[in-house]
């Protein structure tokens, strides 16, 4: 009944998204026509704008890493590090990797090349990914601060200072939203 129910659930919301998909490759397909049209504007050295694969992946991860935070990343990091020595096969460690493929899956899409005027809309996508997969970030991340600070003064020191500089970067994120 769970697999029949989810299979149901995706169909009904997630159904209606293939048109929104095969738009956004209609879409990406006609970027470079598009682009001449509206009139994009060059670079200093009068060369039109550089707008590759590996520019978008570059400013992609960039703005990741502005949500979520670099500490958070750090520690995630040494978390799937963790995960993978220890053969991590619990509930948690599962659920970490499952929201890390979707967020790589939804990345792949966020930095498919679309026109000027939907690119707005690719980074709020991505955003929002970003901000569902957040939870894995942490539950990775303190995965990973939970070993350093088992693991000798050096570790539980770098995991402490990084856990600080994440507290800090979220006061101030939270503060903006009232300032």
């Amino acid at each position: 009944m769970t697999i029949l129910s989810a299979i149901v659930a995706v169909v009904l919301y997630w159904g209606h998204f293939g048109d929104v998909y095969k738009n956004a490759l209609h879409v990406r397909g006609n970027a470079g026509a598009s682009a001449a049209q509206v009139g994009t504007s060059p670079t200093p050295n009068g060369a039109p704008p550089q707008n590759t694969v590996v520019t978008r992946i570059r400013d992609a991860i960039t703005f990741g890493v502005g949500v979520i935070g670099w500490p958070i990343i750090l520690l995630a990091l040494v978390g799937c590090w963790r995960s993978v020595v220890d053969g991590g096969r619990d509930r948690a460690s599962l659920a970490a990797l499952a929201w890390g493929v979707a967020c790589v899956v939804f990345l792949g899409v966020a930095v498919m090349r679309v026109d000027a005027p939907f690119q707005r809309y690719a980074a709020e996508f991505f955003g929002r990914v970003l901000l569902a997969t957040f939870p894995a970030a942490v539950v990775l991340a303190a995965r990973g601060t939970g070993w350093a600070w088992r693991h000798g003064a050096t570790t539980r020191f770098a995991s402490l200072i990084l856990v600080i500089c994440a507290v800090i970067l979220g006061v101030q994120s939270w503060t903006a939203w009232f300032l």
